[in-house]
């Protein structure tokens, strides 16, 4: 399996934007390797989210699923871009792949991780 992003572990304040494109300032123990963090929501469920633009990118139900997700999608240069319009500015293959990650890997166990990665077929 691939070797997963090393996110710093941070307790405090973070800042997330809903689909209301309102930010909301939440407390707690959340984890950080730019350009994405992962906090863990209401319903028990872990959020990988832009920092820059606070958009929410998906929901897993386990921590290493949101760190290797983000650990694929780290190569897309889109996710340096500042604004939520990020994935405006993506070729269609390069979504194509991001949704292929997202849907492949969400709710895998970390067992599962280790399968699918051998049989990815998709790269940057």
């Amino acid at each position: 399996m691939r070797e997963i992003l090393k996110f710093q572990t941070k307790v405090g304040e973070y800042k997330v934007c809903g689909y209301s494109k309102e930010w909301k300032i939440k407390t707690g123990k959340h984890y950080a390797y730019y350009p994405f963090f992962i906090y863990r929501n209401q319903y028990k469920k872990w959020v990988l989210t832009h920092i820059s633009s606070g958009a929410e990118i998906c929901t897993t139900r386990n921590l290493v699923s949101a760190k290797y997700i983000a650990t694929r999608l780290l190569p897309v240069p889109q996710f340096l871009l500042p604004n939520r319009e990020l994935v405006n500015h993506m070729p269609q293959a390069t979504k194509n792949y991001c949704m292929d990650v997202i849907s492949r890997y969400r709710d895998s166990t970390t067992k599962d991780l280790e399968k699918l990665d051998k049989n990815c077929p998709f790269t940057i």
